[in-house]
């Protein structure tokens, strides 16, 4: 699947598919989620996956009307190339489905650079990956938002050979 971009030289932007797109390195990501997973008196690790899953779920709705994708598995296999293409990794939705099921990642930028930057992780940290696999069950199978929940089983920063996610309905 071929996306489009853009910059805007006099503004200083970059847009992918008509959104502003912003990239940041590992370092950037890693750090940020490091911080605000490591306070102690919030649940830095949910509201990293509410925020990507929030606005996430605003990016595929966009797109999905912009290129007039409406067959759910058209729109899963979309998803999964635009994540591919930001750099985020590979993301298989294979066994997914409306119901749920489990996503494998075999590549995971978030748990690459967390190995890379601060060592072997003793819990799952791909926190983006969450919440990006359940606004992509969301926007691609109609379900209420609130009844998804994603929950990361293996990560490449615990030594583990892939990233797994499992993807409850309810």
């Amino acid at each position: 699947m071929e996306f489009t971009k853009r910059y805007d030289a006099v503004n200083n932007r970059l847009y992918v598919e008509d959104e502003h797109f912003v990239a940041h390195c590992h370092h950037y990501h890693s750090l940020l989620h490091r911080q605000i997973t490591s306070i102690p008196i919030v649940d830095g690790k949910q509201i990293y996956y509410e925020a990507a899953r929030d606005d996430t779920i605003d990016s595929l709705k966009r797109f999905f009307t912009k290129r007039s994708i409406s067959d759910p598995q058209h729109k899963v296999s979309a998803a999964a190339a635009f994540y591919k293409y930001q750099g985020f990794g590979m993301l298989d939705f294979t066994h997914l489905s409306q119901t749920g099921g489990m996503v494998i990642s075999p590549v995971s930028y978030m748990g690459i650079a967390y190995m890379n930057k601060f060592g072997k992780q003793s819990k799952p940290i791909d926190d983006y990956a969450r919440g990006y696999i359940a606004a992509v069950c969301i926007t691609a199978y109609g379900i209420v938002k609130d009844a998804v929940s994603v929950h990361q089983t293996r990560c490449l920063s615990c030594g583990d050979e892939y990233a797994e996610f499992k993807v409850e309905v309810r």
